[in-house]
């Protein structure tokens, strides 16, 4: 027997796996990043072992190596997450925190991430590493050292921060502006209380 399948489960199940595919190429293209930039910084470490530079370098640079390693394991478990297959819980489990999420965002409600205070503080880090990679470079340009280190670090990651600012400022106004209308399309696919994908 023929039985109808709810067409938003239909339309999440193909969301997910959207959503998993891309998973999947993100996790590889950042475990080959970061395995190559642990190699350079392997091959950094052990110059600064041999040339026997300050010990605060070679802190900065295990720790950096740490980090690498933790990305390089996060990349490998996003990746298997993002192999396996869609279950229906997955299915219904979308199901039930984007009509939470929309309810909550077409009241106006929105993330602690796209809030006006997680947006402040963000920005206001980011004109910091601006401003203090800014100074560094005026102030002690002649210091290669310091220099490098306003270049290679602050500075980036003050570029870093105001991108993320901006694309969270944006997307916190197209959710507030879009969101009743995703609800109301999404009720329309399938009825509230009939959610269930169909086996």
């Amino acid at each position: 027997m023929h039985v109808k399948r709810n067409p938003e489960a239909e339309f999440l199940r193909e969301e997910i796996a959207k959503e998993r595919a891309a998973q999947r190429r993100r996790a590889l293209r950042a475990m080959i990043l970061f395995c190559a930039t642990l190699f350079l910084c392997s091959l950094t470490t052990l110059r600064a072992l041999f040339t026997q530079q300050p010990l605060v370098v070679l802190l900065f640079l295990l720790l950096l190596m740490g980090l690498l390693i933790w990305g390089i394991y996060n990349g490998v478990r996003n990746y298997r997450i993002g192999k396996s297959p869609i279950a229906a819980i997955d299915i219904e489990e979308r199901r039930l925190q984007e009509r939470a999420f929309l309810f909550a965002s077409a009241q106006g409600q929105v993330p602690r991430t796209l809030g006006l205070p997680s947006l402040i503080t963000k920005g206001v880090l980011a004109l910091l590493c601006l401003g203090w990679s800014t100074d560094l470079l005026v102030i002690y340009g002649a210091s290669q050292g310091i220099a490098t280190f306003a270049i290679i670090f602050l500075f980036p990651l003050g570029v870093l921060l105001v991108s993320v600012t901006i694309r969270d400022w944006l997307r916190r106004r197209r959710l507030l502006r879009e969101s009743a209308d995703i609800l109301a399309e999404r009720l329309m696919l399938g009825e509230i209380t009939e959610g269930h994908d169909a086996e």
